[in-house]
């Protein structure tokens, strides 16, 4: 039997001064799991997201601090505004069916410029077991799935252009092959998506860019 699995939300965040000014502030989030019958599993998934954050809280206080403060005094120095830099992590459940957790952690940086940068990150785990899912998991044995994979993003991309929806580079079809990376996805009810981080494949405005793939009839999650 599936066990039911319940979202609890942690949260560390923090505001670091330098020189008596606010230089650097970071807001993490991240998700912690309960249920019954898959207590083990769901132990090492919350270790993984409760390291991950303490990582990057430290890393916050640390080496982007340390650029923060390095910032500031060039700032200073020249008659320049400071600029506050800034970190901040949250998640989205995509999928939670009991025996398979699906979601996606983005992580937002600004050091200064016109705008940040956001990174994008898939997790996928079968709970029972506590370990992650890769992308051959969801299709046949020695199934060649990038190949599968980039030809139905190509094409989903050729309907968008002649729709007039979405702005891509136009040699998109070289970069969704070279950019492809079989870490970047996560599970939907409807399927698995492949996303590209910014200007893998398009500019900046046009975001992560996100390509919904059914599921293989052998490959549903459990």
């Amino acid at each position: 039997m599936a066990c039911e699995i319940t979202v609890t939300e942690q949260q560390l965040t923090r505001e670091l001064e330098y020189d008596f000014t606010p230089i650097l502030h970071y807001d993490i989030r991240y998700p912690q799991f309960e249920g019954e019958g898959c207590e083990k599993g769901l132990e090492k998934i919350n270790a993984f997201y409760s390291q991950r954050a303490q990582r990057l809280a430290l890393y916050a206080c640390k080496d982007l601090f340390a650029a923060a403060a390095d910032q500031y005094d060039y700032d200073q120095e020249n008659g320049f505004p400071v600029m506050p830099y800034e970190l901040v992590a949250n998640y989205t459940v995509t999928l939670n069916n009991g025996c398979t957790l699906s979601l996606y952690w983005d992580q937002y940086i600004f050091t200064g410029g016109a705008h940040g940068n956001t990174t994008r990150y898939g997790h996928s785990w079968d709970v029972k077991a506590g370990c992650a899912l890769t992308l051959q998991d969801f299709f046949p044995r020695n199934f060649d799935y990038k190949i599968d994979l980039t030809e139905q993003i190509i094409g989903q991309i050729a309907e968008q252009i002649a729709a007039g929806n979405n702005i891509y580079f136009d040699d998109y079809e070289e970069n969704v092959i070279a950019e492809f990376n079989p870490q970047n996805f996560y599970l939907t009810p409807e399927g698995l998506v492949i996303f590209y981080q910014q200007y893998a494949i398009a500019p900046y405005s046009s975001g992560i860019m996100e390509f919904t793939i059914p599921y293989y009839p052998c490959a549903l999650p459990r």
